[in-house]
Formats: structure tokens, sequence, C-alpha cells
């Protein structure tokens, strides 16, 4: 197994779970996972040949996100391998991935437990040099429930926020970062000591 906690980052030059008939794991991200940037792409696959005869399981929780610079239509093979979206969690790939994601979700390839899979597709800004392809984001619809914010404390306001948004809170802040409904941060601040 390997798990990348919140906060974490994991940034491999290629990712395969499962490349061997008896290779199988499991994968926890609730951090950052970067597969590949524009400059330097790498693949992101599961069950490599389709030969894996082993389950495996990509989980994507709550805060976590998945950021990959290629996808193809072979990068989920065989019904033995699930990429699950938690409510919350964030599949961003370069490009118009549309139809390989829907043809996934179709072969029950990639779930969204207690919600369904949505996928937006933002395309690039026209006429940039080098050339902006847009950008594919996944996530699972499901509300976060009451229980995801338990140990919170702090409010913000006003709700919903157009320009400025307050926040209050019990304790300090080191680290804040807030999303948009597509799962892309909007703004990220750490606190200098």
């Amino acid at each position: 197994s390997l798990i990348v906690e919140a906060g974490g980052t994991f940034s491999p030059n290629q990712f395969w779970l499962g490349v061997a008939n008896t290779a199988a794991g499991d994968v926890f991200l609730s951090g950052t996972m970067n597969v590949g940037s524009k400059s330097r792409p790498a693949m992101f696959g599961m069950n490599f040949q389709n030969v894996a005869v082993l389950e495996s399981t990509f989980t994507i929780n709550n805060g976590g996100i998945l950021n990959c610079s290629q996808w193809i239509a072979q990068s989920i093979q065989g019904p033995l391998m699930k990429l699950k979206i938690m409510p919350g969690g964030t599949l961003n790939i370069i490009g118009d991935k549309q139809t390989e994601i829907t043809n996934h979700v179709a072969a029950n390839q990639i779930v969204a437990p207690g919600g369904s899979v949505q996928i937006v597709f933002t395309p690039g800004v026209p006429n940039q040099d080098p050339v902006d392809p847009g950008m594919t984001v996944v996530t699972n619809t499901a509300p976060l429930s009451v229980k995801d914010f338990a140990n919170v404390d702090f409010t913000t306001y006003p709700n919903p926020a157009t320009n400025f948004i307050n926040i209050d809170a019990k304790s300090t802040i080191s680290n804040l970062k807030i999303y948009n409904n597509l799962g892309q941060i909007v703004k990220e601040e750490t606190k200098k000591s």
C-alpha cells in the first residue's frame, strides 16, 4: 500500500499500479500526487498491459488531488482496477480527456462512492506559447458530510462570496487553501514565521 497523507506531496516520474500478473496494491491519497507536468509529461496507469489478476484500488480521499500530465484510453485496464474518487477528492488531467474518463466510468473503473462522477473540461487560453491544452477536472458530486468538518474550529463569511472572504479562527492558521467547486485552488497562503 502507498499512503500520501494530507499535506504530503508525492511526485513520481511515472506511476503504474499493477505491472505484473501477481502485482496488486492499494493507494490512499489524502495529499497531492503529481504525475508529470506540462513541461515533463509522464504516464499514469493501472494494470500495465492488462496482465494483473489481482484487484487494486487507487482512492482519492477528501482533500486528495491527483494531477496527471498524460492520460490515454488504456490508463486503466481490466475489471479488477478501480479509481475511487471520494467526496472532496479531485483528479486533474492536462488536456481534454472527457471521452477517456467517460469510458472508464462506463466500465466501472472510475467510481464516485456516495455520488456520481463529474467531468468538467476547461479549455486552455487561445494562442498561448507554449500551447495551453486546458484541463479536465474529475470530482465526486456527493456533498461532504458534517463529519468531514467535525474538528473545524473556524467560520467563514459571507457565503456565498465574490470578491473577498473573512475567516475567524480559534487558533492560528499556518496554511490556507481555498478551492472552487471544481476542486481547483483559487488562493493559497502560508504564514511566514
